[in-house]
């Protein structure tokens, strides 16, 4: 998984590379950077998230 989740003091730091590639989503219509793969609990906060990072891609003749 190309996401890092931190907790500091409280806070929730979410970092990942824009310049990663995970593939094209199902749909075909978007290449995915990052995700969490569905819902994931924080450490133990009991806080859950859910993230989804992706770019449009490119249709042929647009």
């Amino acid at each position: 998984m190309a996401i890092s989740i931190e907790v500091r003091d409280g806070i929730v730091f979410i970092s990942f590379p824009l310049d990663n590639d995970e593939g094209l989503s199902s749909s075909g219509k978007t290449r995915i950077v990052a995700s969490t793969h569905g819902n994931q609990q924080i450490e133990d906060t009991g806080v859950f998230l859910g993230l989804n990072a992706y770019r449009s891609v490119k249709r042929q003749g647009s």
